[in-house]
């Protein structure tokens, strides 16, 4: 049925639409103004949602559906190419924006691939490798994976900090989760660790707010979200948020940062409904304070702003469904 999601007294966000997708939307993310991509950790590839039709699509990947997996999605603007990892047999996927059609597939030695981010200066993306613990270096010209820097734990979120500095959040230390996670900074040139930064954890996100030259890395363990001055990689502060922070997203033009937070895990396991819902948490970038709470569902975990910053849209990961908001 049709989800009514009434806004709260005061809000300055507007709900205008939920959709609803396939199993297990684990990310979101804004391919442009209209148009949205969620990969599907449990079904057969990605949705497409469009904002102007109200439709919603499942994008199949050809040979590669039937491992499910799909979780992460990147946009390379000027190269017209839509990238989405694929967990479960390690493959990356590229699509053409315009027309969706798949132009490769790239199988990876790191296992595992989640998070990516693309480099204009390298013309390469870095990905993120949950079990084989490294990141790897994808040659985006030739379609190959070029090398893999080790990591000292479970890689998820990461930035760049000009050509020189690879930042990556640590989950944790190793394959059972002993969460030893900080934020381990990456000297591109000579491949070594020049830091491990912020209180141990479980970082999963980072986003970098190149306006006040800070960073915001979010840790689920500690129900927070770390700020550092990206000058000095100095802690400047620690926002609490409510349970399991998973993704954050920054309207940079709006001053404003947006972390979904999970809510409490079943006792049964993240796949199983919790004891209660999610929330997104609104912070103003100046003055490092919260200014709105929005109600989620059952896990909001994917999470994205419009390249107009006019939309947010997350994903309500056991719900099967994305909202999309009006921002302020």
């Amino acid at each position: 049925g049709a989800l009514v999601s009434l806004d709260a007294l005061g809000s300055r966000h507007r709900f205008i639409e939920a959709f609803d997708t396939g199993e297990q939307p684990k990310s979101v993310n804004f391919l442009d103004d209209d148009r949205l991509v969620v990969p599907l950790l449990a079904d057969r590839g990605f949705n497409l949602i469009s904002l102007k039709n109200n439709e919603v699509k499942l994008i199949s990947v050809p040979l590669y559906s039937d491992k499910l997996g799909f979780v992460e999605s990147m946009v390379i603007k000027q190269a017209n190419e839509l990238w989405v990892s694929q967990m479960f047999n390690s493959y990356l996927h590229v699509f053409d924006t315009r027309t969706l059609v798949l132009k490769s597939s790239i199988k990876l030695k790191g296992k595992y691939p989640k998070y990516m981010i693309y480099s204009s200066d390298f013309d390469a993306i870095f990905v993120s490798n949950w079990i084989s613990r490294n990141v790897s270096i994808i040659d985006r010209k030739a379609r190959k994976e070029r090398e893999r820097i080790p990591v000292h734990g479970t890689p998820r979120g990461m930035f760049l900090a000009n050509r020189n500095y690879l930042y990556v959040t640590q989950f944790g230390k190793d394959h059972d989760d002993v969460r030893h996670g900080k934020t381990e900074k990456i000297d591109l040139i000579s491949g070594k660790t020049r830091g491990s930064l912020g209180n141990p954890g479980a970082k999963r996100h980072v986003v970098y707010d190149s306006l006040h030259s800070q960073y915001f890395v979010s840790d689920m363990m500690r129900a927070s979200v770390e700020v550092f001055d990206s000058r000095t990689d100095v802690k400047i502060s620690t926002l609490k948020v409510y349970n399991n922070p998973n993704t954050l997203a920054l309207a940079t033009g709006k001053k404003l940062l947006y972390v979904s937070c999970r809510g409490k895990n079943s006792p049964s396991g993240y796949r199983k409904k919790g004891p209660d819902t999610g929330f997104i948490y609104v912070f103003d970038t100046e003055r490092l304070r919260l200014v709105e709470k929005i109600p989620g569902g059952n896990q909001p975990t994917g999470l994205s702003i419009s390249p107009d910053e006019n939309r947010m849209a997350f994903s309500d990961f056991l719900d099967n469904r994305v909202r999309v908001y009006k921002m302020p």
